[in-house]
């Protein structure tokens, strides 16, 4: 026959082979509080990060839209489609940037206009032929979320001097690039392509 004393072990042992009930809902209650500290910090480490690349990207947008448009007006030989009579670029048209001479001769017709919200940039010849840029289509876009886009002429003596605004729409606000630029922009005088005066 078993004797107490071996009864009393095989009842011991056989509690301590599990957990209990109230041991079992003790650890699922940290197991939880714990999943979801990290899960809050796992979002809220996404969305920092979706929020500083979208910083990161807008500004390199407007940085490098900025750059080549000043670029371009500061050595253009005809800037069009700024209002003569209030200074102020017109959206409607956009604004063109002629380019002096290259090595063959050629000059080129660069505009920048907006589109459904976005900044484009059109390389043309001065006769019209499109002409593409670094294997990109000679209409394409150079800023997307655009939210203004602005040129205006500060002075109407020679050299004229505009200021450039791109605003560029983010996820908490926008940002904002302002350039002052001294162009060879000549008020009259024969465009490129043959016709004259500085049109609005």
């Amino acid at each position: 026959m078993m004797t107490v004393e071996r009864q009393y072990r095989i009842r011991a042992a056989k509690r301590h082979c599990g957990f209990t009930l109230v041991e079992m809902m003790v650890a699922l209650s940290i197991f939880a509080f714990a999943s979801a500290a990290v899960g809050t910090l796992m979002f809220t480490s996404f969305k920092t990060n979706k929020h500083a690349k979208n910083m990161l990207d807008s500004t390199n947008q407007a940085e490098l839209a900025m750059r080549r448009i000043t670029e371009l007006a500061r050595s253009t030989i005809y800037l069009r489609s700024v209002n003569l009579a209030t200074g102020v670029y017109d959206a409607a048209q956009g604004v063109t940037l002629t380019t002096p001479p290259d090595a063959e001769n050629l000059c080129y017709n660069v505009t920048y206009y907006v589109k459904s919200n976005q900044l484009w940039e059109k390389i043309e010849l001065t006769d019209g032929t499109p002409v593409q840029n670094n294997g990109q289509n000679h209409d394409h876009v150079i800023v997307e979320n655009l939210k203004s886009f602005s040129v205006e002429r500060a002075t109407t003596t020679f050299p004229e001097v505009y200021n450039i605004v791109i605003e560029v729409k983010t996820n908490s606000g926008s940002i904002v690039r302002r350039m002052t630029v001294c162009c060879r922009n000549r008020q009259g005088g024969t465009e490129p392509n043959g016709s004259s005066g500085n049109s609005a």
